[in-house]
């Protein structure tokens, strides 16, 4: 999918609205948030996970970016995924619409929670 429209040198009011009620429920989650250049934000597990069911070190610390674009003129969240080569510029995934902080939180969680043992 081509890059959503946004607001490459700085977050607008909506989006900072957006933004600030997304915030608290990732933290509640134990997530890290960090606002980066156009708008994107970085969701991180600090935590990561200790292996998977093999004994397999899984990578500390694992992180998803979202950003937040047009759709249609409707403002949604979006999965941020690196393009296919070094050099091109990332791909993005609809998740839902903007107003639904909830919804895109708890996926983010799902996301980010991995292969961590229950309760943890």
């Amino acid at each position: 999918m081509h890059a959503p429209e946004t607001n490459t040198t700085e977050v607008g009011g909506g989006v900072k609205d957006f933004l600030l009620r997304l915030a608290p429920l990732l933290i509640r989650a134990g997530l890290q948030v960090s606002l980066l250049r156009g708008g994107m934000v970085e969701v991180r597990n600090p935590r990561g996970s200790a292996g998977d069911p093999l004994g397999r070190a899984m990578s500390p610390g694992m992180r998803q970016q979202i950003a937040l674009g047009d759709r249609d003129g409707i403002l949604w969240w979006f999965w941020v995924w690196s393009g296919p080569a070094r050099d091109t510029p990332p791909e993005f995934e609809p998740i839902c619409v903007a107003a639904d902080v909830e919804q895109v939180a708890t996926r983010l969680a799902k996301v980010l929670h991995a292969g961590e043992p229950a309760g943890s």
